[in-house]
């Protein structure tokens, strides 16, 4: 891990406009190494994780700092961009790197845990469902995502890092997931030191947590176990139910603009099974009617769409209650 560059002079010169690719890779190395090392030490015990043949300690922790050095404007500019104070010193270097590595092994960490652990996949499901039906957001701020409250639209000053949030109070977690979020959100406002974010896969990995060792309350545990697939399609087929009823079945909307909608919708669903909705409703409408001109949308669909997204919150929030 040392190196005789400083770790200041290899972040400047990631961010030069021509980089010299020997310090690159060293940059590159140094994360690697990093990253790694956080993997041994915060998740080294978890046998199930890693192996030799799929999922390896130095496998994991190349796919984590991969974000950082690819793509047309590499997480690392980003990241440097979003922190908090310029970084001009070797600490500020190493607590920068430091800090965003955790976060990245972390958020590593989450997707292996949702492909490989069962319970955590189906308590992401539940989140998500949450995150959907209450109007918040995911955004991805440092190499991390985190739930955010409606009309957020960026994440601007500090936000929990893993080690304070292990340590928030016990009875935050308790009740079923959307009060919980609720909890954590009111925590943070009240603290008033940090960003109203919350870390999404942090956050699961909790609820895992209390749930292996039945740590939570009976109502929080029972909620472990809903079949929120099932909660999205009840959801979509009363939405649809309602577009035949009211505007196909008499004539206020052509086949064909039915048909549209339909697909809007089912597009619409997927996003929020993967949390939240993430586009206006023109922009949806618009993948499949590439030619619809704006004020048609807010004169003719608009109205009619707002109206079957309510309709299929409403009706995937009563299915809900009934489990």
């Amino acid at each position: 891990m040392q190196d005789a560059i400083s770790l200041v002079q290899l972040l400047k010169n990631y961010q030069s406009a021509s980089p010299n690719q020997s310090q690159v890779n060293r940059l590159i190395e140094y994360c690697w190494q990093l990253a790694a090392a956080i993997l041994r030490k915060r998740y080294g015990s978890r046998n199930q994780l890693f192996n030799p043949d799929a999922n390896s300690i130095e496998d994991t922790a190349i796919d984590a700092i991969t974000p950082l050095f690819s793509g047309e404007k590499p997480g690392l500019l980003t990241s440097l961009e979003q922190w908090w104070k310029p970084v001009n010193t070797e600490a500020e270097a190493a607590w920068f790197l430091n800090s965003l590595l955790l976060r990245r092994v972390n958020q590593q960490v989450g997707i292996l845990l949702k492909t490989q652990s069962p319970v955590f996949a189906h308590l992401l499901k539940v989140v998500n469902y949450h995150i959907s039906v209450n109007d918040w957001a995911k955004i991805s701020h440092f190499g991390t995502l985190f739930i955010v409250e409606s009309g957020t639209t960026g994440i601007i000053g500090r936000t929990i890092d893993s080690e304070i949030f292990e340590q928030f109070p016990d009875e935050l977690f308790y009740g079923r997931i959307g009060q919980v979020i609720r909890n954590l959100f009111e925590f943070i406002h009240t603290s008033g030191l940090y960003f109203p974010a919350i870390p999404l896969y942090r956050l699961v990995r909790q609820l895992e947590l209390w749930h292996n060792l039945n740590w939570a309350a009976d109502q929080a545990v029972q909620e472990y176990n809903p079949e929120v697939d099932e909660i999205f399609r009840i959801g979509l087929d009363q939405t649809l139910r309602r577009l035949k009823q009211i505007y196909l079945d008499k004539n206020k909307l052509s086949p064909d603009e039915g048909r549209t909608l339909e697909t809007a919708f089912q597009e619409i669903v997927r996003d929020m099974q993967d949390g939240g909705i993430n586009r206006s409703l023109l922009e949806y409408l618009r993948t499949f009617m590439p030619q619809l001109e704006t004020a048609r949308f807010y004169q003719r669909y608009r109205p009619v769409m707002e109206y079957l997204l309510r309709t299929m919150k409403n009706s995937m929030r009563e299915a809900w209650q009934e489990i």
